[in-house]
């Protein structure tokens, strides 16, 4: 396989709900793969507030919008009013789809994957025994849910010195804070997911620390 690198953006779908997407390509295709992506802008979520439905409904949104050839996406939405914690997929759009398992997972050659349910999950590329440390560190440092702004920001600041590429999303909905991360050549780029200011305190689960 060849290498991949990250990229994520922020959309909106056709029903106003905030979300950010994003995967791992081929180097050099991410505007292209970006571009693709916006059809997400067009797509509905739908009214649901059953975290079940919330997941199932944003990972098939990605297979509509997956861009020609890449398999490894992630996304995460502002649900308002969701019944859990939830609003985040991250995985190959080739399988089965599966809940959250907390394991470290092989997906392809070079590529490894975990989710950890009511938090987060990564996508990553490199070294495997690399990508397992940084699994271990997110098991430890994400374990308190629902995650706050300052946990991903503590979590992020340990895996700077990550020598491969990597996608990290969290859950959007339920009172977790909604984030995408890229990580590529020792440089990281963050992404926060859009929240009505009302809803802030308690969808994103911010701490005043």
């Amino acid at each position: 396989m060849s290498v991949l690198a990250p990229f994520a953006a922020c959309f909106e779908t056709a029903d106003g709900y905030s979300l950010l997407a994003g995967g791992l390509c081929p180097m050099r295709q991410q505007e292209a793969c970006l571009r693709h992506l916006a059809r997400l802008n067009h797509l509905s979520l739908g009214p649901s507030r059953d975290c079940v439905v919330i997941d199932v409904r944003l990972g098939q949104l990605l297979q509509q919008a997956a861009p020609p050839g890449v398999r490894f996406l992630a996304a995460s939405v502002f649900v308002p009013c969701a019944s859990q914690l939830c609003g985040g997929v991250a995985g190959d759009i080739l399988c089965r789809e599966t809940s959250a398992d907390g394991m470290f997972s092989a997906l392809a050659e070079g590529v490894f994957g975990f989710a950890l349910p009511g938090a987060c999950a990564m996508l990553m590329t490199g070294l495997e025994a690399e990508s397992r440390r940084l699994y271990g560190s997110a098991v430890q440092m994400l374990s308190h849910l629902p995650l706050t702004h300052r946990d991903i920001c503590a979590f992020l600041e340990e895996s700077e010195a990550f020598s491969g590429q990597f996608l990290f999303v969290s859950d959007g909905s339920g009172g977790s804070t909604g984030c995408m991360c890229t990580h590529s050549c020792g440089r990281q780029e963050i992404l926060w997911l859009p929240v009505p200011a009302k809803e802030s305190n308690f969808e994103r689960g911010e701490d005043n620390g």
